[in-house]
């Protein structure tokens, strides 16, 4: 009996000192104080202690809006057969840094139809002309954008799928 009762008050000190290492683990793991991370970059960051809340969050939405481009671009381009001037519908919003130029290709045969020249931020082309003379019917087009910084240097791409209907 007196076995028992040993072993028993073993295995409840065994218990207990598996529960005591858990809860330090728990306590190391969970509530230990965060790392410090050093930030190496050596940019002035002094005029951000000078900005109210209003300002620091309209400052930071221009720098993320210099990272993303938009584009209206009418995927449905319209000609009339024999004609070289139709509808493309192209526009450089206003919300943009860069400049863009559209070339517009046929799929089946990989030749440029379309080239809009540069379309600077705040304007648009309603009408283009055509490289080629085309008869009448649906070609499969693919539009490559390219955007381009203040000297005219590609800074991004995309590409967009279309189509191109030479009515008769």
């Amino acid at each position: 009996m007196y076995e028992k009762e040993t072993e028993k008050k073993r295995m409840i000190l065994l218990v207990l000192l598996l529960l005591l290492i858990s809860l330090i683990a728990a306590y190391v793991f969970f509530y230990r104080t965060p790392q410090t991370l050093v930030n190496s970059d050596k940019a002035d960051s002094s005029f951000i202690k000078k900005m109210t809340d209003d300002e620091l969050l309209k400052y930071m939405q221009k720098e993320a809006d210099k990272n993303y481009v938009r584009l209206t671009l009418n995927t449905q381009m319209e000609w009339q057969a024999g004609q070289k001037v139709g509808k493309v519908h192209i526009q450089n919003p206003p919300a943009n840094e860069h400049a863009m130029r559209v070339k517009t290709y046929l799929v089946k045969t990989g030749e440029l139809i379309y080239h809009s020249g540069i379309i600077r931020p705040k304007h648009y082309v309603l009408e283009g002309q055509l490289k080629k003379t085309l008869t009448s019917g649906n070609y499969k087009t693919r539009s490559r954008i390219e955007f381009l910084d203040s000297n005219q240097k590609v800074v991004g791409k995309s590409t967009i799928a279309g189509q191109l209907l030479v009515k008769p």
